[in-house]
């Protein structure tokens, strides 16, 4: 007996393809849009634009880490196909424009997924709200 594909299996699937990815200096947190929790939290050493001893990698070293490591989400973490994926990435205002580039570049072009949007981390909590205007306060422990 065929089952007939109702519009709740089509909703699913399209939730599906897309992926939220907040790729901050200490953790990268991604999964699912529309699920409750990320499906992984993972340090960031593929994403450090220094090496070891603290100098600046070269554009084409940022590159490689980029790369590395969007596959290690895709084919480990989220195990699904990078090709049928749109992506956000949730991004800190700070993030030097060059890493912006470099992992724009690999998610399109190495991973060719179908679209990258870039939203600053401050703007999320208030889009999550649903409303147009609010205010934002960040705050942190320093040890």
């Amino acid at each position: 007996m065929k089952r007939s594909s109702s519009i709740s299996d089509k909703k699913s699937s399209s939730l599906f393809n897309n992926v939220v990815l907040e790729i901050g200096s200490t953790l990268v947190r991604g999964g699912i849009a529309g699920e409750c929790v990320p499906r992984f939290i993972i340090p960031t050493p593929f994403f450090n634009m220094h090496n070891s001893q603290g100098d600046d990698l070269s554009h084409v070293s940022i590159k490689m880490n980029c790369l590395e490591g969007i596959r290690l989400i895709f084919l480990e973490h989220l195990q699904i196909r990078s090709k049928d994926c749109n992506v956000l990435i949730i991004e800190n205002m700070f993030a030097p424009t060059f890493f912006r580039d470099q992992l724009f570049n690999v998610l399109l072009n190495e991973m060719q997924v179908q679209s990258v949007c870039f939203q600053p981390d401050m703007l999320m909590p208030i889009l999550a709200t649903g409303k147009l205007f609010g205010v934002y306060f960040h705050s942190q422990i320093l040890n």
